[in-house]
């Protein structure tokens, strides 16, 4: 027998029902959660301090910054300019030295620009930035756009975060405005130096952060000229100094 319209109607009715529960069921889960709240964003938040963390080339930056106890690159609201020393620019000091001395955070601070996010073509040759330490770093482009700070290359630019920017720096940190006897003990070419003015009990006698250029002689000078220097008494080293 035939059947009529509405009785072939009710027989899908069911299924349709199910069907539009389905879909409702669907709409309210995905719209909020239980108590009525949007659901969480997915969006991940890359952080200056993140990348630095995360990178090969910048581990000892990393280790340093735990050291100092340094967050303020893990800030979501502000913009930062990061001048980043890579592991092969620490190779030039004496990174035990540095991790073990209250400059540290100081010397990190040098490194970066708060405020404002970076970019290479937002740098310009003669160009004076003010650094989280309260110090000036000088940009220096040269005719084909190579971009250093301080003298020191970048060397892998535009490291982009959602809270700033960083530039790799490959040559040698920033040590900024130290004191000498900073310098001395974190720069890896002056360690027989330091030897030698901690040997003679002269440390307190080396000049403070307004020396000007010190012309220092490297650890083959010093161990080359060992034999005079132990002929000197501690005035002649002092004032070979």
């Amino acid at each position: 027998m035939m059947r009529t319209y509405p009785e072939r109607l009710f027989q899908f009715l069911p299924l349709f029902l199910l069907g539009l529960a389905l879909v409702l069921s669907g709409c309210d889960s995905s719209g909020s959660n239980d108590d009525g709240d949007p659901p969480p964003s997915d969006d991940v938040v890359v952080t200056i301090d993140s990348l630095v963390s995360e990178s090969d080339n910048f581990t000892t930056l990393n280790q340093a910054l735990e050291a100092a106890n340094v967050t303020a690159l893990d800030d979501e609201n502000t913009n930062y300019t990061v001048f980043a020393p890579t592991d092969d620019a620490f190779n030039a000091l004496n990174v035990d030295a540095l991790l073990g001395s209250d400059a540290l955070g100081s010397v990190l601070q040098y490194h970066v620009i708060e405020g404002d996010s970076l970019r290479s073509g937002d740098l310009s040759d003669g160009q004076t930035l003010t650094t989280l330490a309260g110090q000036d770093l000088t940009v220096e482009v040269d005719e084909s756009g190579n971009v250093s700070v301080e003298g020191s290359p970048v060397t892998d630019a535009d490291i982009t975060a959602d809270n700033g920017v960083i530039h790799g720096i490959g040559d040698k940190p920033l040590l900024g405005n130290q004191e000498l006897t900073n310098v001395l003990q974190f720069v890896s070419e002056t360690q027989e130096l330091v030897s030698v003015i901690v040997a003679r009990g002269l440390a307190d006698g080396i000049g403070g952060s307004d020396v000007g250029t010190v012309f220092a002689p490297n650890n083959s000078a010093v161990s080359g000229n060992s034999e005079t220097i132990d002929t000197l008494s501690d005035e002649e080293v002092q004032s070979v100094l």
